[in-house]
């Protein structure tokens, strides 16, 4: 799968990796590390400020409806995709041979050299790591 492990949306959480609103379709971690995804969108038929989704959890094959929070113990499920469109477009990202996958950031005056790289066994997380070296605040 194109998305980070649960440890690597964690941290990514933790370093101020922008988790986005809820909408049909993502994927999330909960705190044991499950992945849910997000289904159908409904308002409550009292209130309709509130909103349910009907999500389906990967780990026990169960839907239900949930009204759903950003907070602890929740993580999104980052794709390269999303961390790259954070990171800008002076990043190449390749498969190798050796079934990893590389993310080279290119100097901005020679579009072709690359000046820095990540490797990492999905694409995901290669971006992730270059995502957390630049973004990631150093311990004082």
């Amino acid at each position: 799968m194109d998305i980070v492990s649960f440890k690597m949306a964690k941290r990514l959480k933790e370093a101020g990796f922008p988790q986005p609103e809820f909408s049909t379709g993502q994927m999330w971690y909960n705190e044991f590390a499950a992945i849910t995804i997000i289904g159908k969108k409904e308002l409550d038929e009292n209130n309709s400020e509130i909103i349910y989704f009907f999500c389906h959890s990967l780990l026990t094959s169960r839907t239900d409806r949930m009204r759903l929070a950003l907070g602890y113990g929740i993580y999104f499920c980052t794709s390269a995709t999303d961390i790259l469109r954070k990171l800008g477009s002076d990043f190449d990202l390749s498969a190798l041979e050796t079934g990893n996958w590389i993310l080279i950031k290119r100097d901005p005056n020679l579009q072709e050299i690359g000046i820095k790289h990540w490797i990492a066994e999905n694409p995901a997380e290669a971006a992730a790591l270059a995502w957390l070296e630049i973004n990631e605040k150093q311990p004082a």
